[in-house]
């Protein structure tokens, strides 16, 4: 069964309202996404589609360090799923890769 639904991964069109802003040194992003679902539903599963609704909110602590906060949240068009929320803080920094082959 797992190797039949590795085959079955659904497909979707997507599209979205997209806003980013600065704010005096840090950025804001926000985005609403609709996933609608175009491959075929099993028969024992619900449709993904769903809208998305996401913000991040990235602040510079110094030349090379970068704070992110965000939230995201997907509500799902079939009432036998339940809404997932996500709140993330990330640290993000900045330094040359030095890769040898």
């Amino acid at each position: 069964m797992f190797l039949y639904r590795i085959f079955l991964l659904p497909s979707y069109l997507k599209g979205g309202l997209f806003l980013d802003i600065d704010l005096f040194k840090s950025s804001l992003a926000l985005d609403l996404e609709y996933f609608y679902q175009i491959s075929d539903i099993l028969p024992d599963e619900s449709t993904l589609t769903r809208y998305e609704v996401s913000a991040e909110l990235n602040t510079p602590l110094s030349k090379n360090y970068i704070l992110t906060f965000g939230y995201e949240e997907e509500f799902f068009i079939s009432a036998d799923i339940q809404k997932v929320r996500s709140i993330y803080i990330a640290l993000g920094f900045k330094r040359l890769l030095l890769l040898t082959f």
